[in-house]
């Protein structure tokens, strides 16, 4: 990205899959710029990234464009900040240029978000963004989609992190009048160093997904609890260990067959040589 304030510290930043932002199995680059003004930060990007890049011929390989601009505001007289962003980006799928399946879509997104911060104890963020959808070869398919989200950051001790956030998401699809609702609620605790010694960790979300048309209605509960810990031998100076069991529902209303429950157990073992 290029800082405008310093204009000798311009950075193009090239992102692979194992960067931060892009999930498994996707590529790209994105360039952006950023200028503060007095308590008002302003930023530009435009990105451009491929999925698939294992080209599984099963799955799509979508090319996305996507460019914005966010503006952030920083009280003096308040620990809050606020932010306003809007972006647009198109994909295609450049696997089916030659199908009558090929597919992509045009989409333009405004979010807004309120944070407040209250030192070391605690933080809270509220948002909401709006998008709207449409199919690249089909104009009257259109998708609202509205989204709404408060999480916190409770810490009453250096080594507590509690996080709960609740979330409401809708979606609208215009061109036969349906909507589907997503309410969720999850909460994340962290404990580190108990004893000095083990790090625990416990996660837990739960979620619903229902259409207006009654076709769909599902619930969700995912848990998780994790322990690592760390240890020193004479063979090796640094191990690591780690230990994480999950249990998973899913419930749906509609096709009784398609519940189902899983019980997970992982462990892990790093050392340093």
């Amino acid at each position: 990205g290029k800082n405008l304030n310093d204009f000798d510290g311009y950075k193009k930043k090239a992102k692979t899959k194992t960067n931060f932002g892009l999930e498994n199995d996707q590529e790209g680059v994105e360039i952006w710029g950023e200028k503060n003004i007095g308590s008002i930060g302003l930023k530009t990007f435009f990105s451009r990234f491929w999925d698939n890049v294992d080209r599984d011929p099963a799955l799509p390989r979508m090319l996305t464009h996507r460019y914005g601009l966010e503006m952030k505001y920083k009280m003096d007289l308040l620990p809050v900040c606020l932010s306003f962003s809007h972006f647009s980006e198109e994909s295609e799928d450049t696997f089916e240029i030659e199908s009558s399946e090929y597919h992509g879509e045009q989409k333009k997104t405004y979010k807004s978000s309120l944070q407040y911060h209250g030192g070391k104890a605690f933080d809270v963020t509220a948002s909401a963004s709006y998008s709207l959808s449409q199919d690249l070869f089909d104009p009257n398919k259109e998708t609202q989609r509205f989204r709404h989200k408060i999480s916190s950051s409770i810490r009453p001790a250096s080594n507590l992190t509690i996080i709960p956030t609740l979330s409401f998401c809708e979606y609208r699809y215009l061109w036969h009048g349906e909507q589907r609702e997503n309410p969720s609620a999850s909460l994340s605790i962290s404990y580190s160093q108990i004893f000095n010694v083990v790090d625990l960790s416990l996660r837990g979300r739960y979620s619903q997904t229902k259409n207006t048309d009654r076709s769909l209605d599902t619930e969700r509960l995912n848990t998780s609890i994790g322990l690592s810990w760390h240890s020193n031998t004479s063979f090796f100076p640094k191990m690591y260990y780690s230990l994480d069991l999950g249990y998973n529902q899913y419930d749906d209303k509609i096709n009784e067959d398609s519940s189902y429950n899983t019980l997970s157990t992982s462990f892990k073992l790093e050392f340093q040589l």
